[in-house]
Parts: structure tokens; sequence; C-alpha cells
């Protein structure tokens, strides 16, 4: 299963909305949590995508989740703003 690529983050006070997880799985067939795991696969594909990045560097990653799944995230590390 691909997951469409998407932000993961964590300790966002939006991304603990309960509403907001249970419509991801809906959306995404995959929750948050399964989808950080693929930061552990250490051959995780990983490279720079520069047509995404105006806001902050972001990346497009393939991994295998905890879960034996082949899922595809989008991390992003944003700017700081002064």
């Amino acid at each position: 299963m691909l997951m469409k690529c998407q932000y993961v983050k964590t300790g966002n006070k939006r991304d603990e909305d309960p509403s907001r997880l249970r419509q991801h799985v809906r959306t995404h067939g995959v929750s948050f949590e399964e989808a950080q795991t693929v930061f552990g696969d250490d051959h995780a594909i990983r490279f720079y995508d520069p047509d995404h990045s105006d806001d902050g560097d972001r990346f497009i990653m393939r991994g295998v989740s905890l879960k034996l799944r082949i899922l595809v995230a989008c991390p992003a590390i944003k700017k700081a703003t002064p």
C-alpha cells in the first residue's frame, strides 16, 4: 500500500485532534503513528524535493513501516520565522 505524500509532524496540537486523526486514516488508510515508523527504516529512500521547498526544506521518503507496509511520506523542515 502506498500512502499519498503527506507531511508527518510530531508535537503539533493540530495533529493531536482525534477527528483529524480519524479523517487521516479514512483518507490515506494509515495513521500518523504508523507513518512515523518509516523514519526508523534504515533502508528507506530519501531525496530532497526542491519543487515544494519554498517555505522550508521538504523531502520525499519511501520506506517500510513497522506493519511491513511500503509508505511514502513527505516530511518538511520549516524555516524559522523571526
